[in-house]
C-alpha cells in the first residue's frame, strides 16, 4: 500500500502529431509527486472502439476536447481524490463505473484513458524515488530494496539486474547474489567499472553474476578483453555495453563477438548510432556461418 493518496487532477488540451487536438493530464499527490500522459488519437476508428468527447469548434481539423477538459477538472476529479495511486485497478474501476457505459461516452475515453494513465505515471516516480532512495541508502536499508527485487522477480518475467545497489556495499551485493534466482543475472556496473581489480573482489565475494563492460571505463581495449576473460573463467556473464554519448563506431560489437560476450547492451534501434550495432552483429552472423545468435536458447534465460 502506498503512503500516498491523489491530492489533486488537471486537464489541458494540447496537439497530437498531426497537429490535432487532444488531452494532457495531470496527477498530483499529496507528497507533491507529479506525473502526467498526453492521450494518443488514431485518425481511423472502428465502429465498436471507446467514444472519445470532442467538439467541432472549427478551430481543429477533428474537433477540440475542451469538453474532456471540463469533465476532468470539476466531474471526474472527484472520484478519484484520495485513492492510493498504486491500486490502478481500483482507480480505473471507479472510472469505469463512473461512465457506466461500455462505449465510455459519457466521459469519453480520451478523457478516462488520460487519467488512468496520468495515475501510472505518478505511481512510476514514487515507485522510483522510493529505488533511489533505498539505492543511495537516504531511507530505509539494502535488505528492503533485495525484498522488492525479490517479489518482482516472482512477479515478472525479469532475467537480470544491473546496479542494483549502491557501488560501495560489496555485503548487501553478495547477498542480493545469494537470494536471486539462478536465471536472473545480477550485474555490477559503477560497482566494478570494467577494472580488474574490484571485478577480482566481486568474484572472489560472489558480488554479482555478471559485469557490464564499457570500454572507456578502462580506457584500453587489451585491459577490456582481459576483464571479459576474467568473467569468463568465473563463469559470469560479460555484457559489452554503449555509453550514452555514443557514436556510429561498431568496435564494441567486433569486441563483444571476438571474445565470446554473449550479450551486448546498445539500447532500442531508433537511432543511428544504435541501430549501427545491430546491423554490424547481423553482417558479422551473415559473414560467418560459425556463428549465431543465441537468442532465448541462452542457458540462463532456459534456467528459469
Amino acid at each position: 500500500m502506498s503512503y500516498a493518496a491523489i491530492a489533486d487532477v488537471q486537464a489541458y488540451q494540447i496537439l497530437d502529431s498531426r497537429g490535432d487536438a487532444t488531452l494532457y493530464v495531470e496527477v498530483r499527490l499529496d507528497t507533491g509527486h507529479k506525473g502526467g500522459a498526453a492521450v494518443p488519437h488514431g485518425a481511423s476508428t472502428g465502429r465498436y472502439e471507446a467514444q472519445e468527447i470532442r467538439d467541432q469548434s472549427g478551430m481543429y481539423r477533428r474537433g477540440d476536447v475542451m469538453r474532456a477538459v471540463h469533465l476532468v477538472n470539476h466531474v471526474i476529479r472527484p472520484v478519484i481524490l484520495g485513492l492510493d495511486p498504486e491500486q490502478q485497478d481500483e482507480v480505473d474501476s471507479r472510472l469505469i463505473a463512473g461512465d457506466g457505459m461500455v462505449s465510455k461516452q459519457n466521459w469519453g475515453a480520451n478523457s478516462i484513458l488520460g487519467i488512468s494513465l496520468a495515475v501510472s505515471a505518478v505511481a512510476a516516480s514514487v515507485l522510483f524515488q522510493n529505488v533511489q532512495y533505498l539505492r543511495y541508502g537516504h531511507e530505509g536499508t539494502a535488505q528492503k530494496l533485495i525484498t522488492q527485487y525479490e517479489t518482482w522477480v516472482r512477479d515478472y518475467p525479469l532475467i537480470s539486474i544491473e546496479d542494483g545497489l549502491s557501488e560501495d556495499v560489496w555485503f548487501d551485493w553478495e547477498q542480493l547474489t545469494r537470494e536471486m534466482p539462478q536465471h536472473v543475472n545480477i550485474v555490477g556496473d559503477d560497482i566494478f567499472v570494467t577494472n580488474k581489480e574490484r571485478v577480482e573482489r566481486g568474484i572472489k565475494e560472489s558480488t554479482a553474476s555478471a559485469v557490464l563492460i564499457q570500454l572507456n571505463q578502462i580506457g584500453t581495449l587489451t585491459e577490456t578483453r582481459e576483464v571479459i576473460a576474467m568473467t569468463h573463467e568465473a563463469g559470469w556473464d560479460a555484457i559489452v555495453s554503449h555509453r550514452s554519448g555514443e557514436t556510429c563506431d561498431t568496435m564494441m560489437v567486433d569486441t563483444a563477438v571476438a571474445d565470446k560476450v554473449r550479450f551486448i547492451q546498445a539500447g532500442a534501434p531508433q537511432r543511428g548510432e544504435r541501430v549501427a550495432k545491430y546491423n554490424r552483429l547481423l553482417l558479422i552472423e551473415a559473414m560467418d556461418s560459425s556463428i549465431s545468435f543465441a537468442g532465448w536458447g541462452s542457458e540462463r534465460v532456459n534456467d528459469k
